[in-house]
């Protein structure tokens, strides 16, 4: 689960001032005891995929043996890839009173470069239902 997003620095987890407004419901329930399970075979993601949750996350994290022999990706040199760019993100348009609270940031670069991404998806061979 992903935590709260909370715009007061004071209020969150780093300024160690007990408010904990960004931890996340499931984080509340593991610090006050709650019996819970975490995931340690995995079956869906690509194993590069894996690693990095594995590093960063789950270090006892598993594989199943039907993810380590999945085809590499068509067209690409790899089959994890970053983008890095430079184009800031933009506010949400804000002409009504619903949106004029909206926190939420749009990047239509990144919007035009995932479309291009599908497209080139798309002339390797993959249908839509391929790509998600």
């Amino acid at each position: 689960q992903l935590r709260p997003k909370v715009e007061t620095h004071a209020l969150t987890i780093s300024a160690q001032q007990g408010h904990n407004l960004n931890l996340s419901l499931f984080e509340r329930l593991i610090v006050e005891g709650l019996a819970h399970e975490t995931l340690q075979l995995q079956h869906r993601m690509r194993p590069e995929i894996a690693s990095i949750a594995r590093h960063m996350t789950y270090p006892e994290l598993r594989n199943h043996p039907t993810v380590e022999t999945r085809d590499a990706l068509r067209g690409l040199a790899a089959n994890v890839v970053f983008v890095n760019h430079t184009h800031q993100e933009e506010e949400v348009n804000q002409d009504d009173e619903v949106s004029c609270m909206s926190l939420s940031k749009v990047n239509k670069y990144e919007a035009q470069m995932t479309v291009q991404i599908v497209q080139f998806l798309l002339l390797q061979g993959y249908r839509p239902d391929q790509i998600v």
